[in-house]
Formats: C-alpha cells, sequence, structure tokens
C-alpha cells in the first residue's frame, strides 16, 4: 500500500486546525479539521484523530469486528469524549472538529465520516465524490435551492450541519467500497477541495502517479499558489492488489513452473 500525505497552515491562519495519522500497515488513515476560539479547533483535531486510532488499533487487532462497524462506534465514542471535556474546560467550551475515517481490509475500503472533510476514490481516470458534506450548503444544494457553482460562492458555505464535539451524540455516515487494483483514495480538509475543483485534483494525481507524495506536496502548492485562506490537509493512499499475492501467490506459481520446465 504506497501513501502520500501532506498538510499546511496556509497563507491566513495562525495556527494549523488540521490534524491527519497515517498507518501503512494497519491500513487506518484519518484526517480532522478543527474549530473554535483560541487554539480550541487545535485541540478538538488532535483529541479525535489520536482517539480515534486507539479505539480503532484496538477494535481491528484481532480482525474479529467488522471495520466499518469498527469505525461508526469509535467515532461516536470519541464524540462523547470531546463533547465531555469541552464541558469540564472553559477555555474549550465549543470546540468541535470534522473527521473523515478510511480503514483497508480484504479488498475493501470503510469509510467513515462527521462533517465536510471528504473521502474521493479515483479509478479509471475519474473521480468519485465518497462522502457527502455535512453543511448548509449541502442542504440547499439537495433541496434544489442551489446549484454547486452557487454554493462554492455562498456567504454561509463554511456552515456545517453535524461536527464531532459539539453534541453528546453525533450521527456517522458509513460507506464500503470494494477496491479495485490500481485504484486511488484521497482523503482531504476543505482547504483542498474549496479551492481546487475535481477535474484540477484528477489531473494532478493523474500526472504524478508514480509518487504519491509528490502529488499531495503539488496539490497543497497550488492551493497556497491560491492565497490558501484555510488549512489544508490531504492523504493519498494507492491500492495495489497484486502485493496481496506475493507470498504463496503468482511469483511463488511462477518459481513453481519454471523448476518443473527445468526438471523436464
Amino acid at each position: 500500500m504506497r501513501v502520500g500525505f501532506a498538510t499546511d497552515i496556509g497563507m491566513c491562519r495562525k495556527n494549523n486546525e488540521d490534524s491527519l495519522f497515517v498507518d501503512k500497515e494497519k491500513r487506518l488513515y484519518i484526517i480532522a479539521d478543527g474549530m473554535g476560539g483560541r487554539q480550541a479547533g487545535e485541540v478538538a483535531s488532535k483529541l479525535a484523530v489520536n482517539l480515534i486510532r486507539q479505539e480503532l488499533e484496538k477494535r481491528l487487532s484481532n480482525g474479529d469486528e467488522n471495520p466499518a462497524e469498527a469505525i461508526r462506534t469509535a467515532i461516536a465514542l470519541v464524540n462523547r469524549k470531546i463533547y465531555s471535556k469541552a464541558q469540564t474546560h472553559p477555555e474549550l467550551k465549543g470546540m468541535g472538529t470534522t473527521v473523515v475515517v478510511g480503514v483497508i481490509r480484504n479488498g475493501k475500503l470503510a469509510l467513515g465520516h462527521v462533517g465536510d472533510s471528504r473521502g474521493y476514490l479515483v479509478r479509471d481516470g475519474k473521480i468519485l465524490q465518497l462522502t457527502k458534506d455535512h453543511s448548509l450548503v449541502q442542504t440547499l444544494i439537495d433541496s434544489g435551492k442551489n446549484t454547486k457553482a452557487e454554493a462554492k460562492k455562498h456567504r454561509h458555505r463554511n456552515v456545517l450541519t453535524r461536527v464531532l464535539g459539539l453534541k453528546p451524540t453525533v450521527l456517522v455516515d458509513i460507506k464500503e467500497v470494494p477496491l479495485k487494483r490500481g485504484d486511488k483514495i484521497l482523503l482531504a480538509t476543505d482547504g483542498l477541495f474549496g479551492l481546487l475543483e475535481e477535474p484540477e485534483i484528477l489531473s494532478v494525481v493523474g500526472r504524478y502517479r508514480f509518487s504519491l507524495q509528490k502529488t499531495c506536496e503539488i496539490l497543497i502548492r497550488k492551493v497556497l499558489a491560491r492565497g490558501a485562506p484555510d488549512n489544508t490537509t490531504a492523504i493519498l493512499v494507492h491500492y495495489n492488489r497484486w502485493r496481496n499475492y506475493i507470498p504463496g501467490g503468482w511469483i511463488q506459481r511462477a518459481f513453481s513452473l519454471s523448476h518443473k520446465i527445468l526438471a523436464a
């Protein structure tokens, strides 16, 4: 599993309220975008990433629990912990964070999210948004009152309808996607897709396909060139199914066949 990731504070913010976690071996990927006064947003996003990581590592360690349900349960539990911390620390009151979590197991991507941090699938030269934003403008789009183009310019485009930590409970959206060899999964905060359109993201992913790290860095560089009013974070994962077959798979069969040919 090849992975690239990058984050940047941007041109206008005093601190980076985005947080991320990548574990190639466990195939676990998390991004959070915090919000709140002073340092509260940064605290919320770091709490979310660290606590969700711990919960998922514990729940998925024996391989028995379904990844999608593990994600749902982990995010719900962590929501309660962030909410409780905000209630007992006045300086953190009102803090919250978006979160998007991806786990790859048995040829499937399990994806969970709250807020407007997104997950995309890049396959066969196309890009597909897997998540739906929990935002006011998305509600307007769904109701037919605004087009996507109008929503991008809406004065309340940053208003979220669902985040982690603001209420004792939260509804977590879950999606499971069967993967094909060559698929790429992109997780990102709104600092990225708020300035780059999907065709442009797709173009960069395709152009620098041999270096996922460079792809993430180029995407952020393009955001910075346009003023980067927000923090920006991206994780890009390449699913190469052939690697699953190396131990005892086609390589072993090839050696076995060559041995038979030589013996004959």
